[in-house]
C-alpha cells in the first residue's frame, strides 16, 4: 500500500507545512555545509563522478576569509600579543626603587604606542576584509539569481538531455535496442557513458558479464540489456548536467547527485511496492524534480568572480582603496548558498520540465512532477505523483539522518505529510536505495 491513507484536522497539517519548511531549509543547508560530508557506505560509485573530481575542499563558514588569510591574521595577533606581553613583563621588572632614565620611559611608552597601533591595523584589516566579503557575497547572490531565472535554461545547462524523447517509448512493452540506440546517436556524451560502463569491470560483474573492449555505442546497449538501460539511461543523461570538478562546489555536488538518486530510486520502489505497470519511469521522475538544482553549484563559481570584478570597480569609482585593495585577498565564500537553494530549486526544475516536449503517451511524467512542484496535497496526486513525493520525502531524511542532523521530532509529521507508513521506511532503508539494483 503506497499511501497510509490516514486523516489529519487542520492544526495537524499546518504543523506539518511548518515542519515541512523547517526541514527543507536544513536540507539545503547539510547541503552546503563543510561539517556534514556524505556517507560513501549508501553511494553507487559505478555511477557518481565523485571519485573522478571531488578530492577534499576546505571552506570556512564561520569567517568569511581564507583558510590561508585566516592563519595568517591569527599569526600577526599572536606575534603582537607576544610581544605586547614582553613589553609588559619588562615594565613588571623595572621596580620604583629602580633609576630608569626619562630616555628609557620615552623609548617604552613609545614601544606601546607602536604595538598597539599595529594591533588595531590588523583589526581594522580584518573588518575592512570582513565588509568586503559581505558586500560581494550579496552582489554574488543578487547576480546567481538573475541569471538562473533569466536566461535560457538550455544554455544554462549547455544543452538539456532529451528526456522527453527516452519518456515517449523507453516505458512501454515494445522498448527495444533500437529506440535505445537513437538517444545515444543524439548524445555524444551518453554514448560515451554507455561504452565506459560496458568497460569498466566492477560494472560488468553486477549484471554478470565480461567487461569488453567495445567502441560502438549499441554493442554496449545490447552488452548492457534492455532492463538495465531503462534503469539506467535517465541517470546517465543527468550525469554531465552536474559540474564535478568546481573546487567551490566539490562537496556540495556529491550530495547533490546523491540526493537524485535516492528520489529516484525510491520513486521507482514506491511504485512497485503500489503494483504500477511501469515502475522504472521512477528514475526518470526523480532525475527531473531534483536536477534543476545543480544549476546553482554549476553557476556559482563564475558568477562569484563576476560579482568580485564589479565589487572591485565600484569601490575603485568610489574611491574606497582599502576595500578596492581588499579584494585581492576575497576568496569564493558559500554561506547565502543555502538560501539560494531553498527558494530556487522548484523554480529550476520547473523550467527544465517546461523546456521538454512532452508526447501525449509521456505527459504522465510531466504530470507527476508538476504535482511535486505544485506542492499538491498526496492524497489527491496520481500515483506517480505521490511515490514522487514519499520518495523525495525519503532522501531528504536519509541525507540528514546519515549526518545526525534530522531533528527526531520532525519524522511523524514529516512522514505524515506524504502519508508515507512508518513501515516503509525500514523496508526502504534496507533496500540500500543509494544503489540502482541492476538485473544479470
Amino acid at each position: 500500500m503506497l499511501l497510509a491513507n490516514r486523516r489529519y484536522t487542520k492544526e495537524a497539517v499546518d504543523i506539518a507545512e511548518q515542519v515541512a519548511n523547517e526541514v527543507e531549509v536544513r536540507h539545503a543547508k547539510w547541503l552546503v555545509s563543510i561539517k556534514y560530508l556524505l556517507d560513501q557506505s549508501n553511494v553507487d560509485s559505478l555511477l557518481s563522478l565523485q571519485g573522478r573530481y571531488c578530492d577534499d575542499v576546505i571552506f570556512s563558514e564561520n569567517e568569511r576569509i581564507t583558510r590561508n588569510q585566516r592563519i595568517l591574521l591569527e599569526c600577526e595577533q599572536a606575534r603582537v600579543k607576544e610581544k605586547r606581553e614582553r613589553v609588559q613583563d619588562r615594565q613588571n621588572t623595572l621596580s620604583e626603587n629602580e633609576r630608569i632614565t626619562r630616555n628609557q620611559r620615552i623609548l617604552l611608552e613609545c614601544e606601546q604606542a607602536r604595538v598597539k597601533e599595529k594591533r588595531e591595523r590588523v583589526q581594522d584589516r580584518q573588518n575592512t576584509l570582513k565588509r568586503v566579503v559581505a558586500d560581494v557575497s550579496r552582489h554574488t547572490e543578487h547576480l546567481l539569481v538573475k541569471k538562473l531565472l533569466s536566461n535560457p535554461i538550455d544554455k544554462l545547462f549547455n544543452g538539456i538531455p532529451h528526456f522527453d524523447h527516452l519518456s515517449s517509448f523507453a516505458y512501454s512493452p515494445s522498448l527495444s535496442f533500437s529506440k535505445l540506440s537513437t538517444l545515444t546517436t543524439l548524445s555524444h556524451q551518453l554514448s560515451s557513458s554507455v561504452v565506459d560502463l560496458v568497460s569498466n569491470p566492477k560494472f560488468c560483474e553486477r549484471i554478470g558479464k565480461a567487461a569488453k573492449g567495445v567502441t560502438d555505442a549499441k554493442v554496449a546497449i545490447g552488452q548492457i540489456g534492455i532492463e538495465n538501460c531503462r534503469l539506467l539511461f535517465p541517470v546517465l543523461m543527468a550525469r554531465p548536467m552536474l559540474k564535478w570538478s568546481d573546487a567551490n562546489t566539490k562537496l556540495i555536488a556529491p550530495k547533490m547527485w546523491q540526493h537524485m538518486i535516492v528520489t529516484a530510486n525510491v520513486t521507482r520502489m514506491r511504485l512497485s511496492d503500489a503494483g504500477f505497470k511501469a515502475p522504472d519511469v521512477g528514475i526518470l521522475l526523480g532525475v527531473l524534480r531534483t536536477v534543476g538544482q545543480f544549476l546553482i553549484a554549476n553557476h556559482f563559481t563564475h558568477t562569484f568572480e563576476d560579482a568580485l570584478v564589479e565589487t572591485m570597480i565600484k569601490y575603485r569609482e568610489q574611491d574606497k582603496r582599502e576595500e578596492y585593495y581588499a579584494c585581492a585577498e576575497v576568496m569564493a565564500n558559500i554561506s547565502f548558498l543555502p538560501k539560494v537553494i531553498h527558494e530556487l530549486e522548484a523554480q529550476l526544475s520547473q523550467r527544465v520540465l517546461d523546456s521538454l516536449d512532452w508526447s501525449p503517451n509521456s505527459v504522465f511524467v510531466k504530470t507527476a512532477v508538476q504535482e511535486d512542484l505544485d506542492k499538491v496535497p498526496v492524497e489527491n496526486r496520481n500515483i506517480a505523483g505521490a511515490a514522487l513525493a514519499q520518495a523525495r520525502a525519503y532522501s531528504i531524511y536519509d541525507g540528514l539522518n546519515q549526518s545526525n542532523a534530522f531533528v527526531e521530532k520532525h519524522k511523524p509529521y514529516w512522514l505524515a505529510r506524504v502519508q508515507m507508513p512508518g513501515s516503509a521506511l525500514k523496508e526502504i532503508q534496507a533496500r540500500v536505495p543509494g544503489r540502482l539494483m541492476l538485473s544479470k
